[in-house]
């Protein structure tokens, strides 16, 4: 499994840096662990309660890839979404016009008068399921744009894909889940959270440092369990903590006891010791039943001539294509 224990750390640092400098002091972010809608129509209904709610983010990129600015965008109209089973394209639009002065010529004289230009911009923004390795949701709590809440689709602590953004932390979630649905019944998998972070780049200064928990997810089971930021892992089942492996051996426990036990953790918090219980559930559980039904109506939807891809291929398509418009 690749080390991502600085992940959501990296994000915010390199956010901190590259942002401009109004967001840079504003952003939240967090990773967030999906959770599975049963059916790929459920998926849909759920963004298509979202959908008015949209609005695009905005990144500037350096040649290389690297991430430069964030902006927040507002007045856009989500025009069309559509979804294959390589990923989602959201299509959106705003409208307006700009009112500018021009001098005009007369055989009495020239004069300034003003002129209005009507004008439209679009934006296309995509996700890419096969770039998804994981979700985080970003909020901008000061912005007085009112989608403030993003979902940002990340994959090795970069975010690849576009930006999706809400009005509400319940509405990202929402965005999220279905996102991941959609993601997981393509046949592509995500991965798992242990809710636990260790600083590494810290740990090149300060190595004593090497089981000291530096962030907990704000809705794993960590911090359900009353888990700490600061709180010094002691075992891990049992397993001491030496510090070279912690970040390896929760990861471990978390895939060995996920959905059938719990992980027993031992910690240290202002020398007290404490022990907690952590129940990971299973994020793959009705994974296969649900590309089963994704499969099923691919290839029911192939009978009856509906232009979806075909029962063979292994990443089947979703059954259903959203045409969202204006005014609908």
């Amino acid at each position: 499994m690749k080390m991502k224990c600085y992940g959501i750390l990296f994000m915010a640092f390199c956010a901190a840096i590259l942002l401009p400098a109004p967001l840079a002091a504003e952003l939240e972010t967090h990773w967030y662990q999906p959770r599975y809608l049963p059916s790929v129509e459920d998926a849909s209904d759920q963004l298509k309660l979202a959908s008015p709610h949209f609005s695009p983010m905005s990144v500037e990129v350096y040649n290389n890839g690297s991430r430069r600015a964030y902006s927040l965008t507002s007045g856009y109209s989500l025009e069309r979404v559509d979804v294959n089973r390589l990923g989602i394209n959201l299509s959106f639009t705003k409208s307006g016009v700009v009112q500018n002065s021009q001098y005009f010529w007369s055989w009495w004289g020239g004069y300034v008068a003003p002129v209005t230009t009507p004008y439209t911009d679009d934006i296309v923004t995509s996700i890419v399921y096969k770039e998804i390795q994981y979700f985080e949701i970003w909020n901008f709590p000061h912005e007085k744009n009112q989608a403030t809440w993003c979902v940002a689709p990340t994959t090795g602590g970069l975010v690849r894909n576009s930006f999706l953004c809400v009005a509400t932390e319940q509405d990202a979630q929402a965005v999220a889940d279905a996102i991941a649905t959609l993601v997981v019944a393509s046949g592509a998998s995500l991965d798992s959270s242990p809710g636990i972070w260790v600083a590494v780049k810290e740990l090149e200064k300060h190595p004593e440092e090497a089981c000291r928990i530096s962030e907990v997810d704000r809705d794993g089971p960590p911090v359900q369990a009353g888990i700490k930021a600061g709180d010094i892992v002691r075992s891990i089942d049992g397993r001491p903590c030496t510090g070279k492996t912690f970040y390896h051996d929760i990861n471990q426990a978390m895939l060995e006891k996920k959905g059938s036990g719990d992980v027993h953790i031992e910690i240290l918090r202002k020398n007290n010791p404490m022990s907690f219980d952590l129940l990971y559930p299973n994020p793959d559980a009705g994974v296969a039943q649900l590309r089963q039904k994704s499969a099923e109506s691919a290839r029911s939807n192939v009978g009856a001539g509906h232009p979806t891809a075909a029962a063979s291929q292994p990443a089947p398509r979703p059954a259903f294509d959203l045409d969202l418009r204006c005014g609908q």
